[in-house]
């Protein structure tokens, strides 16, 4: 009887990307969220980019859908229309703090600094061009402290998948953020919930890795 062995080929993982930059997968953030929170339907959040020259780039924005509704339902409609109005004010939180929170501020002994305001948590880290990268986090439960664990992971998560091409950033995220116990209580939690939104995403089943494409 003839015996074969199967080799696991490591499969390449795409991330969506903006400014060059790979963004988090939203299950994992949606995963995240509904872990620490329980219920979140309707939780906003937005990530920008401010330049060492002043300039301002929206990474990405997005909300917890309710899950017991269909795409068409009005409560759903009406999900969207309040998540547009909750983007708008996490950008001009983070806008009005980023100052504060540029590299020869508050991040310039840890390389990241959270805040909170009313009912909106935010955290900005340090990234590779002198500039920061800020997030922001409004919770539909009004717990900022749920906002700033999930400001935490998503900042975590995109130094992980950013490692090559930003290692300020991550660095910052490996040596820093995931010692503060009060924003990452379990980093290997983290990484398991960042693994598990690759593999149900892609329907991954044998192993895989993050292979960097070349820059231009």
């Amino acid at each position: 009887m003839q015996i074969y062995s199967i080799k696991k080929v490591p499969v390449k993982i795409r991330f969506k990307q903006n400014m060059g930059i790979n963004l988090p997968l939203f299950i994992s953030i949606d995963d995240m969220c509904r872990t620490l929170d329980g219920s979140c339907d309707g939780s906003a959040f937005v990530i920008m980019h401010y330049s060492a020259t002043g300039s301002k780039t929206e990474l990405d924005c997005n909300f917890i859908r309710p899950q017991y509704l269909g795409e068409d339902d009005d409560s759903q409609i009406g999900a969207a229309q309040n998540a547009r109005q909750n983007y708008v004010a996490l950008q001009q939180f983070l806008d009005k703090n980023q100052g504060y929170a540029s590299w020869e501020g508050c991040c310039q002994h840890n390389g990241y600094c959270k805040l909170v305001h009313n009912d909106d948590a935010a955290l900005f880290i340090q990234c590779r061009d002198r500039g920061v990268i800020g997030i922001a986090w409004r919770d539909t439960n009004y717990n900022t402290d749920v906002g700033l664990r999930m400001c935490a992971f998503i900042a975590y998560y995109l130094g992980f998948i950013n490692a090559k091409r930003d290692r300020t950033l991550w660095d910052i995220a490996n040596n820093w953020l995931e010692k503060d116990a009060s924003l990452i209580a379990d980093v290997e939690f983290i990484k398991g919930v960042i693994f598990e939104g690759i593999r149900s995403t892609t329907e991954i089943t044998g192993e895989f890795k993050i292979v960097e494409d070349e820059e231009d």
